[in-house]
């Protein structure tokens, strides 16, 4: 990665054939999108089984951002993306070369995305998080730190917050798809005009993935929800599940240091003493005795 935004720009100005000024555009909406700050705990409510597997294999889960539990998982932001694109369909609907790169990109996106989600919450012990994602009797949520999760000797995979604001969602989205008709407008009458636009385009798309994997409609915004990154297209480890395209992928999470897992919260009527034993044994395998362990406060009451 570029450790500057000069050295970005010498990048980006060696291996694509793009303006100064494109550069400059691409470089402010991946400042934008930057992944989000450390910001210290983050949780992941889950079922006490997966707990001891996290714990006894050492790994999370990412599942790709098409198979997660929500239907409207990608959908939604895709629905504003091809709404955008059919606005500047007709605003530019003389520019025929223009159109059919607007609707490959469509077309490209609608496949299935190559980007995979491990998910965590902002919030501890919410009444909603138990509700929606732990099974009664049988729950735990584990405490991370975001800043160990992200330092973990791991490839740069990145934390993002999930953006709840519709007029965000439509600004960022807005952002990179100008980028491709302005790059298209300044050049459409060059000899160049297609490599240009092959350069352009590929990033652009690099970066509609990963934008619209951490949208989700305003009425989720109470999860706080934190999403941890794999973009099967830029990690170059995972090179080999590009074609295979699996519904998930078990990451190892404790190569460099040991696990970054800070606590455990037991759910709301937790009633597994077998398995709560189990977790404790096993946090001592993983020189996590310090690990903080607490037991819901909320009164849930299953509807």
């Amino acid at each position: 990665m570029p450790n500057s935004e000069q050295e970005f720009r010498a990048m980006f100005a060696e291996v694509y054939p793009l303006s100064m000024g494109i550069i400059e555009d691409i470089i402010a909406h991946e400042k934008d999108l930057s992944p989000t700050a450390n910001y210290g705990e983050i949780y992941h409510y889950t079922s006490l089984e997966t707990v001891q597997k996290i714990l006894a294999n050492e790994t999370v889960r990412f599942t790709n951002i098409g198979l997660l539990n929500d239907t409207e998982e990608y959908n939604h932001s895709f629905g504003i993306l091809k709404g955008i694109v059919e606005k500047l369909k007709t605003e530019y609907s003389d520019e025929i070369v223009l159109l059919e790169y607007l609707d490959n990109i469509i077309l490209d996106l609608s496949e299935m995305p190559k980007i995979y989600v491990a998910c965590f919450s902002r919030s501890k012990d919410q009444l909603s998080q138990w509700r929606g994602y732990t099974p009664h009797g049988e729950a735990a949520c584990l405490a991370f730190d975001s800043f160990e999760i992200t330092e973990s000797g791991l490839e740069y995979f990145p934390l993002y917050d999930v953006i709840y604001d519709n007029e965000r969602q439509i600004s960022l989205l807005s952002s990179k798809i100008n980028i491709i008709v302005k790059e298209y407008i300044s050049h459409k009458d060059g000899k160049d005009l297609s490599r240009i636009m092959k350069s352009v385009i590929h990033i652009a798309k690099r970066g509609l993935n990963v934008t619209l994997s951490i949208m989700k409609s305003s009425m989720w915004s109470e999860e706080n929800e934190v999403r941890w990154i794999i973009d099967l297209d830029k990690s170059e480890n995972l090179r080999h599940l590009r074609y295979a395209m699996p519904k998930t992928i078990d990451i190892k999470i404790s190569k460099k240091r040991v696990l970054p897992i800070t606590g455990i919260l037991f759910g709301p009527q937790s009633n597994s003493q077998q398995n709560t034993d189990a977790i404790k044994a096993l946090l001592a395998t993983k020189e996590l005795q310090s690990a903080n362990l607490e037991i819901s406060k909320i009164p849930l009451r299953r509807i």
